[in-house]
């Protein structure tokens, strides 16, 4: 008799069981959201390195090759999140220039991208999410070349719209496995993208304490206009709080 009611019981166990598994499969978006928790609704700050491959004629002049590299600081926030997938707000600022030489002349280029942009997220894992970005941009940039006949610099600065884009992944590297777990989260990113800024034409003239000292023969001097576009690549690390 006691042999039978121990089986009953088992059966009754084993059929709870069963009931319960099948209620987590039935909810997959329940458990989901339970487990990413942290790991996915956070404000998140970043330090990286952006390096654009600009092949514009009027970047030429500033820069030994095509290659422009910018530090980038970005700050996000999530909005909503539904199941693996999140949208947050992101925003970022480059920040960075390149020198050269022009016919025997130094010359540079800094330049400061802000943006600002909608991100989608998809985490494949707690720790591993891709995210895809596009949005306006605001540039300022500012060229100088020095002439040595007037022992003076040359320069023009000025904004230009534009647009940048990225798809990318995250993988958090340092953190606590509960996504129930409100402490710093941090993480490794790479992103690949494209940069796209409207053309602004060039007139190098001697500006502020320079203008005042160049003799007055110095004339403004017409260089091709400047369009900083083209593919990029980003490497960052993050916080996320």
């Amino acid at each position: 008799m006691l042999a039978g009611f121990g089986t009953k019981r088992a059966k009754r166990g084993l059929a709870a069981g069963l009931v319960l598994a099948g209620m987590q499969v039935g909810l997959p978006g329940a458990v989901s959201a339970q487990s990413l928790g942290k790991h996915q609704e956070h404000t998140q700050a970043s330090l990286g390195v952006r390096t654009s491959l600009v092949s514009d004629a009027g970047y030429d002049p500033y820069a030994e090759d095509n290659v422009l590299t910018q530090g980038s600081v970005g700050l996000s926030r999530t909005l909503f999140a539904e199941g693996e997938w999140s949208m947050a707000a992101a925003a970022g600022f480059d920040f960075g220039g390149v020198s050269a030489t022009v016919r025997g002349e130094h010359s540079e280029l800094d330049l400061y991208r802000f943006g600002l942009a909608p991100e989608a997220r998809f985490h494949l894992l707690p720790r591993l999410y891709f995210l895809g970005r596009l949005g306006p941009t605001l540039s300022r940039d500012r060229v100088k070349v020095y002439d040595s006949a007037a022992a003076t610099d040359l320069s023009s600065a000025g904004w230009t719209f534009g647009f940048d884009s990225a798809l990318g992944a995250a993988y958090e590297v340092i953190g606590k496995t509960s996504g129930a777990n409100h402490g710093t989260r941090g993480w490794v990113q790479l992103e690949f993208g494209y940069g796209w800024s409207a053309s602004r034409d060039i007139t190098l003239e001697p500006r502020g304490d320079d203008a005042d000292a160049a003799p007055e023969r110095v004339n403004g001097v017409s260089m091709p206009a400047l369009a900083i576009r083209g593919p990029a690549v980003k490497v960052a690390v993050a916080a996320s709080f």
